[in-house]
């Protein structure tokens, strides 16, 4: 994995834009047995061209078309364990989304180059920079919240998915406990929350989340969510120090769910 500096200033939601070349970076990852994956930026006139190139297995051009349809897996890689399909997909939404052109050129068997076309802009004043910030750390907002979303349905990750962008949450996705665990192991910090679906393949949302605690010594923050609202699930929630939000789930509720679970992670940190 290689990354090439460049002191360039762009115009886009550092949120967003960070979600869309994550799920880039990890697709050539995925796909890449042996070589490189390589991040830089190139100049075009007065844009710039944001870019990740891999020797991976590489893209067929009757392929090209169907990559960012929901749920399309590309042939894995022998003894690779196939991810759900969505990444590529929720590139494209948010790069509709930021206004962002994604192009890509690829060679069977010699690798693939995605291409995220950029605005560039003069470099931001120090005064200006540290109002900017500012500006992002506002009450109530969620930039860069880590939120790890468990459930079986994948039409409903990718929803949640769409959704905790648009408010700039940084999110992973898992089916099960197995892939709760991998999408742990693949950053450098704990979620800011979890959100468990109760009823999952073979198991509940309750018990993967009381699992995971478990891995991390008791230090995740977790919401259930639930169209199920007998005594015994909030019961058993509650157990695990799970509060509950129940199916149809209104956006504005689940936004400040979010917002106080990761203010108590903030606390607990």
């Amino acid at each position: 994995m290689r990354f090439v500096h460049s002191a360039a200033w762009v115009h886009s939601d550092r949120a967003l834009l960070r979600r869309l070349l994550q799920n880039l970076i990890s697709n050539a990852l995925k796909f890449t047995s042996k070589g490189c994956v390589l991040v830089g930026v190139r100049k075009q006139g007065k844009k710039l061209s944001l870019q990740v190139l891999d020797t991976g297995i590489g893209i067929h051009d009757e392929q090209k078309g169907l990559i960012f349809s929901e749920f399309t897996r590309l042939n894995q890689l022998p003894g690779h364990t196939p991810g759900l399909g969505l990444g590529l997909s929720i590139v494209e939404r948010i790069s509709e989304l930021l206004g962002h052109k994604v192009s890509l050129d690829s060679i069977p068997g010699k690798g693939t180059q995605f291409k995220i076309e950029l605005n560039t802009v003069e470099a931001l004043e120090a005064e200006n920079r540290s109002t900017a910030t500012k500006q992002r750390k506002k009450p109530g907002q969620l930039d860069h919240t880590l939120v790890l979303c468990i459930d079986n349905d994948l039409t409903i990750l990718d929803g949640m998915v769409s959704l905790l962008s648009q408010w700039g949450c940084i999110t992973h996705t898992a089916t099960d406990l197995e892939s709760a665990r991998r999408a742990l192991r693949h950053e450098d910090r704990l979620p800011d929350v979890v959100l468990a679906d109760y009823h999952l393949d073979n198991t509940t949302g309750i018990d993967v989340f009381a699992a995971l605690q478990k891995d991390t010594n008791g230090q995740l923050n977790g919401v259930l969510v639930t169209a199920d609202r007998s005594d015994d699930v909030k019961t058993a929630a509650q157990k695990v120090g799970l509060p509950v939000i129940n199916k149809p789930v209104r956006p504005a509720a689940l936004r400040a769910m979010i917002s106080q679970r990761r203010k108590k992670q903030e606390a607990a940190e």
